[in-house]
């Protein structure tokens, strides 16, 4: 896909790869307002917004773009670049391929990322970085059949710092992979702390993209697996139909990898990036989980209850579990369940904890 996108971005100019899904032009314009650069960017936007064939199907996505002037903002490259960027994450946060031009109320934003991302490098050895438990829910029995790990961070300054934020952080400076890796020993450690007193299937991680295609994943993953007694079959890896778009076969040969190991593979919030029903066919694929964003409006919302009834349907047929993210009300865990849904996570059962409220739930259940 974003080989599909570079090729249109170069006829209009010369793209640069920055990260990721980032492209930046480096545009010489001196007419009034802007002018050039404004015609350039509704002509990206309308070139990007074409629709994509990818393993014959049809794809759409949009470009959120990010400007920043010189000398009018800085007179560096590289803050030129950083101001940009930020212009560009501002233009995400509203979204409908929106534009932005960097503004100085940014620079706040700024060093709070810089700062940030300085602390985070000694957040693991300050204990900053701890873990929340949201239970798996049977959605007959009501029973507790496993967790979903959450990286949470405390900032001493700012407090609780958004995943959302930290993670995008944590994968610009480097600083993912060392995280990840330890994230991924802890989560481990615990597992194998509750499996010698509880009936649990397994604990999920949502794991980095970064971290995912990171040289040796695999071996490093086995490592951590052999050092902490964690059986593979009661690691859950998650992660998200974007990152599975962007090299697809590249992606689905680091999942196969995995799955030779024995762990569990989850697609999480299906539905919400650019996979069709025709490749999660061809995902080694153990879990499906369904977006929050279907969920919120199924009971009254008919459209929302097809697309639910679908996902259910197609996970099944194709021998995966199904979970439901996001129950808040009986009405919804109801229809999930007459819709044949397996599982389920939400506040209607409990918001994320942490593990010694998780483990009284267990001990509670396991006298019950």
């Amino acid at each position: 896909m974003l080989c599909m996108v570079a090729k249109r971005l170069k006829t209009m100019g010369n793209p640069y790869r920055l990260w990721g899904d980032e492209f930046a032009f480096l545009i010489a314009d001196e007419t009034e307002q802007h002018k050039k650069t404004n015609n350039l960017i509704d002509k990206i936007s309308s070139k990007v917004k074409l629709p994509y064939r990818l393993h014959n199907n049809k794809y759409y996505i949009s470009a959120c773009v990010g400007i920043s002037v010189f000398p009018d903002d800085c007179d560096d490259i590289e803050t030129l670049c950083s101001y940009a960027d930020l212009a560009m994450y501002q233009s995400k946060a509203v979204g409908n391929s929106s534009t932005t031009y960097f503004d100085t109320s940014f620079i706040e934003t700024i060093a709070r990322r810089n700062e940030l991302e300085n602390d985070l490098k000694r957040a693991v050895e300050k204990q900053q970085l701890h873990f929340l438990y949201q239970p798996k829910v049977d959605m007959v029995s009501g029973k507790i059949t496993s967790a979903e790990a959450l990286l949470r961070w405390t900032h001493p300054k700012y407090g609780l710092i958004s995943p959302f934020e930290f993670i995008p952080i944590a994968e610009k400076s480097g600083d993912m992979i060392p995280i990840g890796d330890w994230v991924l020993e802890q989560v481990c450690l615990q597992i194998t702390q509750w499996k010698k007193q509880y009936q649990l299937l397994n604990v999920a991680v949502n794991v980095s993209s970064v971290q995912l295609t990171a040289l040796n994943f695999t071996d490093t993953v086995q490592t951590i697996l052999a050092r902490t007694d964690c059986l593979p079959q009661w690691l859950e890896i998650e992660q998200t139909e974007s990152w599975l778009m962007n090299d697809q076969e590249k992606n689905i040969n680091i999942l196969k990898q995995l799955k030779s190991l024995g762990i569990s593979l989850a697609l999480d919030d299906f539905g919400t990036g650019y996979s069709s029903l025709s490749q999660v066919a061809r995902l080694p694929l153990d879990v499906l989980k369904i977006d929050k964003c279907f969920i919120d409006n199924c009971v009254t919302n008919r459209d929302d209850h097809m697309v639910v009834r679908t996902i259910i349907q197609l996970g099944q047929n194709l021998g995966m579990k199904i979970v439901a993210e996001g129950i808040e009300h009986e009405e919804q865990r109801q229809l999930l369940e007459d819709e044949n849904c397996e599982y389920y996570q939400g506040y209607l059962f409990s918001k994320p904890i942490t593990a010694k409220p998780f483990e009284d739930l267990l001990k509670e259940q396991s006298l019950s």
